[in-house]
């Protein structure tokens, strides 16, 4: 999928198919508040 400039959509169920896919060992999720500035959101 394709995001905006302010949204990208993600699915669990397909971020989980295609590490089911790829037998990844590990699946590293991240995610920010812009709106916030640029700091990590943990």
């Amino acid at each position: 999928q394709r995001g905006t400039v302010d949204h990208t959509p993600v699915y669990p169920r397909e971020v989980v198919k295609r590490a089911l896919e790829v037998a990844a060992s590990a699946v590293i999720l991240v995610h920010n508040h812009p709106t916030v500035g640029l700091w990590r959101a943990v």
